[in-house]
């Protein structure tokens, strides 16, 4: 499990080369990414980097999850849509909060 990791670690920092998105943890068998909301194109691409291991035999699957302030705030990914619709709420939330 450790070995899997490292390589799906690997990948998404190639990945990552030249974006604004990095890595910046890594907890036991997770990921965790700083990523703007410009970028959340680059999803798909990174759950390939962390699913794609044909040489177990065996189809990995992973769990997404974002979270727009902060990890106590996680919400399961649901695609660029849900994401969209949260992100366009939370900037109305905080217009209506400065006034």
């Amino acid at each position: 499990c450790g070995d899997i990791i490292k390589v799906a670690q690997w990948r998404c920092y190639k990945l990552l080369q030249g974006c604004r998105t990095v890595i910046i943890d890594q907890v036991h068998d997770e990921l965790q990414f700083d990523m703007g909301h410009r970028e959340i194109h680059l999803i798909p691409k990174i759950k390939s980097c962390m699913e794609d291991f044909p040489e177990l035999g065996v189809s990995l699957k992973i769990d997404l999850a974002y979270s727009l302030t902060s990890w106590a705030d996680k919400h399961e990914w649901e695609g660029e849509e849900k994401f969209r619709e949260a992100w366009q709420k939370l900037k109305r939330v905080k217009s209506q909060s400065q006034k």
